[in-house]
């Protein structure tokens, strides 16, 4: 078959590079440079960051697929491999949580992306179901559509036939590994054009979109940038959903006749990789400037005095202090007559009754 890539004729396709994104590639790899300091100087909240990242990529990433548990479960799914997955559901969230550990430890040592590590990708993340497809080539051609409200279907794009995916993901894979050896643009143009390709191709029968996810994170990390182990890239795309699909579909329009525009994904891939740098960097920098723990707290509550304040925003934007903690502070603040109680139970909201100090 013609090679028909996003790599195919690299240099005349993806040059000039848009000045937003030079400038979004520049804090990146800025931001980049810090991480590695604070992988030395905070690695308590490094590891509960990863913890973190962990849970929320495995619930987000199979949430656009429409697999979904419980929170409680899907914690106690990740966190503790004894849990035994009870229904279908758990399962494929255990699988692309040991697809995730397989990546951050031993895929990023790979000397280079492979056919034989991607099919691996999919077998474990199909391992927990005992799906006999896992690992293998799709055998007939598939479509990717939208549902609508109405319950109707529109074919979003139609993949690379089952006849030609094989040799395709064979081109796509020989491509990114002789332009990224040849250095000739940045590694983060290249994962995105590389995931570009990969949803195209669509080369399983199911799992296709959970595999591309996976495979961005690997991408990155193996080019240093592995801000996807500790800032869930996974949820910024499901808080961005009809930005996510809409940059893929408008890239893919042309795809099979190399004549697609693959700038609308890989702008909307760098955004969200800018954006996981700057929760990661926040997240550091409150760490490491902050104060003790029940001060950052305090801080934060103060800030966040005009709205109403529960526990799952300050999980979200305290990372590595415990819930005893929060609800210590919580709870200290509250007998001091400075916040009371608007709702009770698991989702318990505060407001303030006075001022804060300023």
């Amino acid at each position: 078959m013609k090679a028909i890539t996003s790599f195919y004729g690299l240099g005349e396709r993806l040059d000039p590079v848009p000045a937003t994104v030079v400038g979004r590639l520049g804090h990146i790899d800025r931001w980049a440079g810090q991480a590695d300091l604070y992988r030395q100087q905070l690695p308590k909240l490094l590891e509960a960051l990863r913890k973190r990242a962990q849970i929320e990529s495995t619930e987000a990433s199979s949430a656009i697929e429409g697999v979904s548990a419980p929170h409680a479960r899907a914690e106690a799914i990740v966190a503790d491999p004894s849990q035994k997955p009870q229904n279908r559901s758990e399962q494929e969230l255990r699988g692309y949580s040991d697809a995730l550990t397989y990546i951050f430890t031993e895929a990023v040592m790979e000397q280079a992306i492979s056919r034989g590590l991607i099919f691996h990708l999919h077998r474990l993340l199909f391992a927990p179901t005992g799906d006999l497809g896992a690992g293998q080539i799709k055998t007939s051609d598939n479509v990717v559509v939208e549902r609508q409200a109405a319950g109707l279907r529109t074919v979003r794009f139609r993949p690379v036939p089952a006849s030609q995916a094989d040799q395709a993901l064979e081109n796509l894979v020989g491509g990114y590994n002789d332009a990224l050896e040849r250095g000739i643009h940045h590694p983060l143009i290249l994962t995105a054009a590389f995931d570009l390709d990969f949803t195209v191709i669509h080369p399983f029968a199911d799992g296709n979109g959970r595999v591309s996810r996976l495979l961005i994170g690997l991408l990155l990390a193996r080019s240093g940038y592995d801000v996807g182990k500790y800032v869930s890239i996974e949820r910024l795309f499901e808080s961005t959903e009809d930005a996510y699909y809409g940059g893929l579909l408008t890239s893919t329009e042309g795809w099979h006749e190399n004549q697609h525009d693959p700038w609308p994904w890989i702008t909307y891939l760098i955004e969200i990789i800018e954006s996981a740098y700057q929760r990661f960097v926040s997240y550091a920098e409150a760490e490491r400037t902050h104060g003790t723990k029940a001060a950052r707290v305090r801080r934060y509550i103060e800030e966040h005095a005009e709205g109403q304040i529960d526990m799952a925003s300050m999980r979200i934007a305290l990372p590595g202090i415990s819930d005893r903690t929060l609800q210590k502070v919580v709870h200290e603040m509250r007998d001091a007559g400075l916040i009371q109680a608007t709702s009770s139970g698991r989702l318990a909201q505060w407001r303030w009754i006075a001022a804060p100090n300023k």
